[in-house]
């Protein structure tokens, strides 16, 4: 479902059969699937409130990502994200915030590596608007 509501058209995102057929064990998530099971999620909002940050101060600073295993629908991945960088700009006006993901099997083994940059607007932080 998440490969077609992204655009992802590669029939092995969405056919179990053709997926197979390219070497994966499974249907493979698309290179951005596993942000949003971290990014998206409770927690991840619960994060930025603890830190004082309001969503409607935050705006998408860029994100990169490298993998280095496949993920495929039924694996268990465990996320763990760190703050890496707090770096204040414009006078303080802008404040950029950089978390980074790992994305580990249960066995450890490291399948994806995220960095996502996000830029608040401290003015608007304890503002809720």
């Amino acid at each position: 479902l998440w490969a077609g509501a992204t655009g992802y058209t590669n029939p092995f995102h969405t056919d179990e059969v053709a997926g197979r057929a390219a070497g994966f064990r499974d249907l493979p998530a698309p290179p951005t699937f596993l942000i949003s099971a971290e990014y998206d999620s409770p927690a991840a909002q619960a994060r930025l409130a603890q830190m004082g940050v309001a969503l409607p101060s935050v705006l998408h600073g860029g994100q990169a990502f490298r993998h280095f295993a496949p993920v495929c629908a039924g694996d268990v991945v465990r996320c763990t994200t760190r703050v890496q960088g707090v770096e204040a700009k414009k006078g303080g006006a802008l404040v950029l915030l950089t978390f980074v993901t790992e994305f580990d099997a249960p066995d450890g083994l490291r399948l994806a590596e995220a960095r996502m940059t996000l830029a608040i607007r401290p003015a608007l932080a304890g503002a809720g608007a």
